[in-house]
């Protein structure tokens, strides 16, 4: 999560209207996905010390396991 933060910092300080998401997992990384969610939507930013990190978009595939989704977006 600290290099999708310098990532989003950087990105965004050449243009505010670059669009950034990620993670780009598949099911097999549904732990780190669960923990990308908390970390941009509660977590603290490890470039600006405030809540939250800026994500335009989620990215993932399911490689034939769509239950494995249907849980972690719960």
């Amino acid at each position: 999560c600290k290099l999708y933060d310098h990532s989003v910092a950087a990105i965004k300080k050449v243009n505010q209207k670059f669009r950034i998401g990620g993670p780009a997992t598949s099911d097999v990384g549904d732990e780190f996905l669960r923990q990308f969610l908390i970390h941009v939507t509660s977590g603290k930013n490890h470039v600006t010390n405030e809540i939250g990190t800026d994500i335009d978009f989620l990215s993932f595939h399911t490689k034939g396991q769509s239950l494995a989704v249907l849980s972690i977006m719960r």
